[in-house]
């Protein structure tokens, strides 16, 4: 799943991608920010580390859907998360969301019940100039 609101955060994205070289692959955690002045159902992407910075948002329509449940969760909700674009001038994120999916306890939804494939999202990526 694509993260959005990427280009607010340039900075703390390319700090990640020089910190985690080639492979890009860091863990997310999933931040509901009920308060926030823009949008109350507002889920943050955060770095899963001591003092890890915030990268994005949930696209609006899925945090809508999710911020309720992570309210609710008992425990923090992380997810597998890579860097794209890293030889490009703009960095982006995107989220292993079946991760979260499990912790929740929902379905999951690929048809294949499979892993992410990063590499095949990454070149998608590369390809479209996203």
């Amino acid at each position: 799943m694509q993260v959005v609101g990427e280009s607010h955060y340039q900075d703390a994205l390319k700090a990640l991608a020089a910190r985690l070289g080639t492979e890009g692959i860091f863990t997310a955690r999933l931040v509901p920010e009920p308060n926030n002045p823009h949008d109350t159902k507002a889920v943050a992407v955060v770095i899963d580390e001591q003092n890890g910075g915030k990268v994005g948002y949930l696209a609006r329509q899925i945090a809508q859907t999710y911020q309720q449940r992570l309210l609710n969760h008992k425990s923090t909700v992380t997810c597998p998360a890579r860097l794209t674009g890293t030889g490009f001038s703009a960095v982006g994120v995107v989220l292993d969301f079946e991760a979260v999916r499990d912790a929740l306890g929902l379905p999951r939804v690929s048809v294949d019940q499979s892993d992410m494939d990063y590499e095949a999202t990454a070149e998608y990526h590369r390809l479209n100039g996203a």
